[in-house]
């Protein structure tokens, strides 16, 4: 699925066009970021075309099978229902870890090369 209008593809996520933001999955050149969307309360909405989804989100498309689509996330996004927009997840497990959890081994060296580069 392609990106919508003020949007290009990066990766396989929808990003906003220079001289736009997002707000609220849209790309837009308003700096307005008080009103939420009535349709961003309930995004998976029944669709048969991907550019019903796009008028909600960027990262919304239109999958399911012959008889019911539904707006939903680009692959490997999810809805963050804080920010009313499909973000990149990772589905990572972290309660093990804390503030206090030292970083691992390539976690070190990967910071020791950036500060050497850093200084470079």
């Amino acid at each position: 699925e392609g990106c919508p209008p003020n949007s290009y593809c990066e990766w396989g996520i929808c990003e906003c066009d220079r001289n736009y933001q997002k707000h609220w999955g849209r790309c837009t050149k308003s700096s307005n970021t008080e009103v939420t969307p009535d349709d961003h309360q309930d995004p998976f909405k029944q669709c048969s075309q991907s550019l019903e989804c796009s008028q909600i989100d960027i990262n919304l498309v239109c999958l399911g099978g012959r008889v019911q689509k539904v707006c939903q996330c680009r692959k490997d996004m999810a809805w963050n229902s804080v920010l009313l927009e499909c973000q990149l997840f990772l589905n990572a497990h972290c309660q093990i870890f804390d503030e206090h959890t030292p970083p691992s081994l390539l976690v070190t060296s990967a910071v020791e090369h950036a500060k050497k580069d850093e200084k470079e």
